[in-house]
C-alpha cells in the first residue's frame, strides 16, 4: 500500500509492500491481517503458513507497542543484487516531546547525547522538511532454528527530526538484519526520512495509513 501517515503533528509516506503491524489484535483484526499478508505474499488466505506468518507479525506489533511506537511496519523486498534474496525491514514511528528553542539547539542536545552512548557517530542532515540527525546502530545477533544457531548483524538508521515549533521530535526507524543489502536498505530509509513534513493533524489523533488519492 502507498499512504501518507499522519502523526500528531507531522506525517511520513508509507512506501509500497509495507504492511502495518497493530499493538494490539483482537479476531477480527487479526483474520484482516492474514487477509493481507495473504496477498502481500501471494499466499492462501486460510493456509498454516499464512497464520504463523499472520501470528508473527502481530507479535512484532505488541513487541513494538511496548517501545511507545506509534506505528510499526513491516515490509519485504527483493535483493537488487540476487532476486533470490528476500530483504526484510521494520520501520517505527514514534516521537519525543521537547522543549526547544530552535530546531538547531534540539540537534546539538541530540548529537550530544548519541556520543555519550559511544554508538557511530551521528551525522547532521538536512531534509525537506527541516535539519535532522541520523544515527546507525549495529547489533550482533545469534538466529536460532532449531538446535541450529547463526550470526545475523542487525542494523537500524534513525532520523531524529525536531519540530520548528519547539514541542517534539520526529523519531523514524528503518531497521533489517540483511546486512548484506544495507546499500538500499539505507537507500529506502532516506526516501521515508526525505517524506516528513511538519503538517499537525488539526485533531491532534493519529489517523490511520490511507491511500493516496
Amino acid at each position: 500500500m502507498i499512504g501518507h501517515l499522519d502523526q500528531r503533528g507531522f506525517g511520513i509516506t508509507v512506501p509500497e509492500g509495507f504492511i502495518e503491524l497493530p499493538a494490539d489484535i483482537d479476531p477480527e483484526g487479526f483474520d484482516r491481517l492474514k487477509e493481507v499478508v495473504a496477498e502481500r505474499f501471494s499466499l492462501a488466505a486460510d493456509a498454516e503458513v499464512t497464520a504463523q506468518a499472520a501470528l508473527g507479525f502481530a507479535t512484532m506489533g505488541a513487541m513494538a507497542a511496548q517501545t511507545r511506537a506509534g506505528f510499526v511496519a513491516t515490509a519485504v523486498y527483493r535483493s537488487p543484487d540476487d532476486p533470490e534474496r528476500l530483504i526484510m525491514v521494520w520501520l517505527t514511528v514514534t516521537e519525543m516531546p521537547s522543549a526547544h528553542e530552535s530546531p538547531e539547539v534540539a540537534l546539538a542536545g541530540l548529537v550530544e547525547a548519541h556520543q555519550a552512548r559511544g554508538q557511530l557517530e551521528p551525522n547532521r542532515v538536512r531534509l525537506t522538511a527541516g535539519p535532522a540527525v541520523v544515527t546507525i546502530v549495529e547489533e550482533p545477533m545469534l538466529l536460532h532454528v532449531g538446535e541450529e544457531s547463526a550470526p545475523v548483524l542487525r542494523r537500524e538508521v534513525t532520523a531524529w527530526a525536531p519540530d520548528p515549533f519547539g514541542t517534539r521530535v520526529a523519531v523514524i526507524s528503518l531497521a533489517t538484519n540483511s546486512w548484506q543489502d544495507w546499500e538500499p536498505v539505507c537507500g529506502l530509509a532516506l526516501d521515508i526520512f526525505d517524506s516528513l513534513d511538519w503538517a499537525p493533524a488539526t485533531t491532534g489523533e493519529e489517523v490511520p495509513v490511507a491511500p493516496h488519492p
